[in-house]
């Protein structure tokens, strides 16, 4: 727990799942006396622990990573003044049907549908009683429908990240293969039935097209390279080219006066962070507000040392540039990189090669997070 906090606030959730899977439990019978409150302390003690650091380092700091989670939870900042957006909903469906493939979400949930009622009747699909079934029905029920579910409910109220629900996946992943294993035993008593005459499920001989819709979806998105697709309706495009810009920024780097004093920075910290991969020696990268919302960028050094520098201002938008751009440096030369990825068109960026820095750094205080 202590490590997990540290990583992601969302480990604080597997309190509630322990919770829940206690007193599942402890609902039939199954859980010693004097665990629960041995698991919940020792629990306790580690969220506090891993908790630690991070209260200390907000305090010092604002608040600021808490204000972050408030304001994409939608409890804070606009997004808490409109309780109900319904047509979020299908937009983190979609989501989740993209990043788990339809079929495993489809089996996660069916898997998670029969865990959830077997934890709750005390039933199993095997026996009336068999105690390690029913265990596993109900930590994975635990597991899975408080995170994704309560996921898909918020999802109602604002947008939820297509990744949000991840920790989800651990007992969903193993929903699934229940329920495949069962989908797949099905199928052979099945087999059974029909060599007698017997009249038999027809979904269940789908299996089949699963598997081959399965291996046609993950063959079609590694060899999209080889396809006769059209950059514009790739949606692997925009992944593509950071390679070839890297090359391009050390080329321009080395065509200004003193390629040694000149930083790279853009207005997007993916975009940041991506420049501090890809540019020429993977350098420090700053991340100008612009009038963005607050990231980690504007906590860490600015480039305030570096006055008298040049600098290469890589963009997403283009070619109309933000006005600061004039306090900040003598010269501004805006051009359109259309970068490569094997022969192939990538994505497309706009590098600026900025001139004689003179220490103003942007802050826009919008008190956006």
């Amino acid at each position: 727990m202590a490590l997990g906090v540290l990583a992601k606030y969302m480990m604080l959730a597997m309190g509630g799942v322990a919770v829940l899977w206690l007193w599942g439990l402890a609902r039939h019978g199954l859980l010693a006396r004097g665990v629960a409150w041995r698991v919940l302390a020792v629990m306790a003690a580690g969220s506090a622990v891993g908790m630690l650091p991070i209260l200390a380092w907000n305090i010092a700091n604002d608040w600021v990573s808490f204000r972050h989670v408030a304001t994409l939870a939608g409890v804070a900042g606009k997004a808490a003044k409109t309780f109900l957006t319904p047509d979020r909903l299908p937009e983190h469906l979609g989501a989740q049907a993209g990043i788990i493939t339809p079929w495993w979400l489809g089996l996660m949930l069916a898997g998670g549908w029969r865990a959830l009622r077997n934890a709750c009747t005390g039933r199993t699909d095997e026996a009336a009683a068999d105690a390690p079934l029913l265990r596993r029905d109900i930590l994975l029920a635990a597991g899975f429908w408080p995170l994704w579910g309560g996921m898909t409910l918020w999802s109602l109220h604002t947008r939820i990240y297509p990744n949000w629900p991840a920790m989800s996946y651990v007992a969903g992943i193993m929903l699934a293969a229940c329920c495949l294993a069962d989908l797949l035993a099905a199928r052979r008593r099945d087999a059974a039935l029909r060599a007698e005459g017997a009249r038999t499920t027809v979904w269940r001989r789908l299996v089949p097209v699963w598997a081959v819709l399965g291996v046609l979806t993950f063959g079609l998105v590694h060899a999209q390279d080889v396809l006769p697709l059209p950059p514009q309706y790739n949606p692997a495009t925009r992944l593509k080219g950071w390679a070839d810009l890297g090359e391009h920024l050390d080329e321009v780097r080395r065509q200004l006066p003193d390629p040694d004093r000149v930083f790279f920075f853009s207005d997007a910290y993916d975009m940041t962070a991506s420049l501090a991969f890809y540019a020429p020696g993977q350098p420090v990268t700053y991340c100008a507000d612009f009038g963005r919302r607050m990231s980690q960028y504007d906590i860490w050094p600015s480039p305030a040392d570096k006055v008298g520098w040049d600098a290469v201002l890589v963009r997403r938008d283009g070619p109309d540039m933000p006005r600061q751009l004039g306090a900040m440096f003598d010269s501004a030369q805006v051009t359109r990189y259309q970068s490569t990825h094997r022969g192939k068109p990538g994505r497309a960026f706009w590098v600026v090669v900025l001139r004689g820095f003179n220490g103003n750094w942007p802050s826009s205080g919008s008190g956006a997070y």
